[in-house]
Formats: structure tokens, C-alpha cells, sequence
């Protein structure tokens, strides 16, 4: 058997030439294509990976945040219940201390309500004991002379000042019944032994005086009677300050 070494030839070039074709024509756009696809492959892995990454991070951050909303939410109702018990026991207080300011305030009225009753019972039963008295000692009054002692004793105790205004009269000696001519005389000489001075005297009667005289001027009155001496005793027994 001969080999057609022409055929052959044509045969080796044909193929050459196909193969070149092959390659230029379907090999090189197909493993373009394929190293095309190969790489948006690889980068669609990627940005799955890189997506699962930051898929992860957020879940991560999102637990942080998480985490630290309920830190902050504690921390939120911690103060709130600080605040709202701070609150309630300055509320407690408050009220305790206007409860004990109206209990102190209710028993110092009810202690000054007791005292004036007390006081008014004193006054109603020193004016009562007064009025008996006075009764009584309107019944049996010693004579005016019998006062005339106390009367002087009270005109030398005053200040200079006052027994100098009493010179300069008028004078009034007032007595519960009218006086004999000779009191009226025995007056007038002790009073102007005192006064250093003749003053003229005008004699009235008073019978709320029950008993004892009185000597009535501008700027003084003298008491030497019964009626001043009831009214100062009620006084004290009602326990008024200043009773004299």
C-alpha cells in the first residue's frame, strides 16, 4: 500500500487549519466566557461572603444594641423607682410632719381654750363671791372714820408730783352714807395737814362704795372703801394680771 503524501499533506494542513479555527473561532470565546462566568462566580461567592460577614456583624451589633437597651432600660427603671420611692418617703414626711403640726397646733387651742375656761370660770366665780360679799358687807358697815386712816396712808404714798396736783383741786370726798358735820371737819383738817395746803373739799355720797371714803380729784383718786377693796380681791381671785 502507497501513502498519497499530497493527500496527506492537504489532510495535516486541513486539520491545522480547523484546529486554528477551532481555537481561534470557539475555544478562545468559549474559555473567555467561561473565565467570564468563573469570575462573576467568584464574585457573587465573594459578596455572599462578604453579605454573611457583614449579615454577621450586624446581627453582632444588633445584639450589642440589644444588650445595651435593656443595660439602659434597667438603669432607666432603677432610677425611676429611686425617684418615685425619694418622692413618696418626702410625700410621707411632709404629711407626717403637717399631722404633727396640726395635732401640736389642736392641742395648744385645746389648751388655751381649757385655760380661758378656767379663766372664766375663775372671773364668774370671783365676780359671784364679790357680789356676796358686797351683799354681806353692806349689812354691817363700820362708820367712815374708821377709813380715814387708810385714806391718809394711801394721800402719803402718792409721788410729789401727783400730790401737788391735787393742791391745785378741785377735791371730792365721796363716802356709801352722808358724814357728820364733824367728820366733814376732821377730814378736812387731815387733808390739808397732809397736803400742806387748805384745799376746799365738796362731800357727795355714793352707795356703790358699800362702806369707806374716797377722795376724787383731776389727776388721782384715793380708795379707802369697801367697793375698791371687793374689786381688787375679785381680781385676784379671777387671776386678771395687774390686779391691784
Amino acid at each position: 500500500m502507497s501513502l498519497d503524501w499530497w493527500t496527506l499533506a492537504l489532510q495535516a494542513v486541513n486539520f491545522l487549519v480547523l484546529a486554528w479555527l477551532l481555537q481561534h473561532f470557539l475555544f478562545l470565546p468559549v474559555s473567555q466566557v467561561v473565565a467570564a462566568r468563573r469570575a462573576e462566580s467568584n464574585k457573587l461567592l465573594a459578596d455572599a461572603e462578604a453579605g454573611r460577614k457583614r449579615a454577621q456583624e450586624l446581627e453582632g451589633a444588633a445584639l450589642k444594641q440589644r444588650e445595651g437597651f435593656a443595660k439602659e432600660r434597667e438603669a432607666i427603671l432603677g432610677a425611676a423607682r429611686e425617684a418615685a420611692e425619694t418622692e413618696a418617703k418626702a410625700m410621707l414626711d411632709h404629711a407626717r410632719a403637717q399631722a404633727d403640726q396640726a395635732l401640736a397646733e389642736a392641742k395648744l387651742r385645746t389648751t388655751r381654750q381649757a385655760e380661758e375656761a378656767a379663766r372664766d370660770l375663775r372671773r364668774q366665780a370671783a365676780r359671784l363671791a364679790g357680789a356676796m360679799a358686797g351683799r354681806l358687807a353692806s349689812q354691817a358697815t363700820p362708820p367712815a372714820e374708821a377709813f380715814l386712816p387708810r385714806l391718809i396712808e394711801a394721800l402719803v404714798a402718792l409721788p410729789d408730783a401727783t400730790r401737788q396736783a391735787l393742791r391745785s383741786g378741785p377735791l371730792e370726798v365721796a363716802s356709801a352714807a352722808a358724814l357728820p358735820a364733824d367728820t366733814q371737819a376732821t377730814l378736812c383738817q387731815s387733808i390739808a395737814e397732809h397736803l400742806g395746803t387748805d384745799v376746799a373739799l365738796r362731800f357727795v355720797t355714793d352707795p356703790s362704795l358699800i362702806a369707806g371714803l374716797e377722795l376724787r380729784g383731776a389727776h388721782a383718786a384715793l380708795h379707802g372703801n369697801w367697793a375698791a377693796d371687793l374689786e381688787a380681791l375679785t381680781a385676784r381671785a379671777a387671776g386678771d394680771d395687774g390686779a391691784v
